[in-house]
């Protein structure tokens, strides 16, 4: 059986896009394709096209285009002793103080710079994942790939790699970021693709999912609030379209 078929969608300039599935479902397949890697190390047969920025990506890297994996490690070089020089690694050319203030820049976006001085493999889950998208964005790219960027994080840690991809996306990176939960992507995300065996089975609003789609069906973990207010709107207690976030809700409860 295909790893994917019948998927067919595109990603405007600027947008987030979540792309959504149960394990299994051929995210980390897909984000794969678009990277470049398909078919050139993960053998296969392909048809159709896929294009980034224009170009066909099939077999090789895109242009301005960097893939950040579900296990941040898996990107350190394991050269560098901190993480200052871990980024500094990933930086092209340049004289030594412009590559330091490059550095420093980078370490700031992601909110790492009072981690300069620290073992990359000492990091925590999150403060490595956002090292690692520190070392990503030294490549300038404007699509970013993210594979499940909220995976084994605390809530905190969650909200801090959240607001990070939310200034991204606010100085106009490209985003399509996957996973499975329909919370963690609100607010951050404009519009969903999920894919479902393999198969594309929704590309609309994240907002109207709920409604349009069956999230639960395909696998996806719904938020409580969602799952409350829909129990609600059966008995006539409330009003409107299923809310992803507890703001979302507000005004609506008829009670």
């Amino acid at each position: 059986m295909p790893s994917l078929r019948e998927v067919s969608f595109s990603v405007k300039g600027g947008e987030c896009l979540a792309l959504l599935g149960a394990d299994g479902s051929g995210r980390t397949t897909l984000l794969s394709l678009l990277a470049g890697l398909m078919v050139r190390f993960y053998p296969g047969r392909l048809t159709g096209e896929c294009l980034v920025h224009g170009s066909c990506c099939v077999g090789r890297r895109p242009k301005r285009t960097g893939l950040s994996l579900e296990d941040p490690t898996a990107q350190l070089s394991g050269l560098a002793f901190t993480v200052f020089e871990e980024v500094a690694l990933a930086l092209d050319g340049g004289d030594a103080r412009g590559r330091d203030m490059a550095v420093w820049e980078l370490l700031g976006r992601v909110g790492v710079a009072h981690l300069a001085e620290r073992n990359p493999f000492t990091l925590s889950g999150g403060e490595a994942k956002r090292v690692a998208l520190a070392v990503l964005l030294a490549g300038g790219p404007g699509l970013l790939l993210l594979d499940e960027p909220f995976a084994q994080l605390d809530p905190a840690s969650r909200d801090e790699i959240k607001g990070v991809l939310g200034d991204l996306k606010a100085r106009g990176a490209t985003l399509v970021v996957s996973g499975n939960d329909l919370g963690e992507m609100a607010g951050l995300a404009d519009r969903a693709v999920v894919l479902d065996g393999g198969r594309m089975v929704y590309d609309g609003p994240l907002a109207a999912l709920p409604d349009d789609g069956d999230p639960q069906g395909w696998g996806l973990t719904v938020p409580l609030v969602t799952r409350v207010a829909q129990a609600a709107r059966t008995r006539g207690l409330y009003a409107g379209p299923l809310p992803l976030a507890l703001d979302d809700a507000e005004g609506r409860w008829c009670l």
